[in-house]
């Protein structure tokens, strides 16, 4: 079977774990392409009680932002 590009679509669970222990960088490693919603973005940055994940966000720039096609299908993912 051929190779296919390996893309993930991240919520903000994943990126504040990861940045807590400093290993943002697995989802790059590990996925061709990591996407997240801007719902998530916005929760992320808004940073909870400790601001926790803040910085390594703002510095991921292969992390890409982008709208889901159907928000009604947020659940799902």
């Amino acid at each position: 079977m051929p190779d296919r590009p390996q893309i993930v679509i991240v919520n903000s669970t994943p990126i504040i774990a990861l940045a807590l222990i400093s290993k943002l960088e697995l989802l790059k490693h590990l996925y061709d392409k990591v996407l997240t919603p801007p719902a998530v973005q916005a929760e992320v940055l808004a940073g909870g009680i400790r601001g926790a994940g803040i910085e390594q966000f703002q510095q991921a720039n292969w992390l890409q932002i982008q709208p889901l096609r159907d928000p009604r299908r947020a659940d799902l993912l």
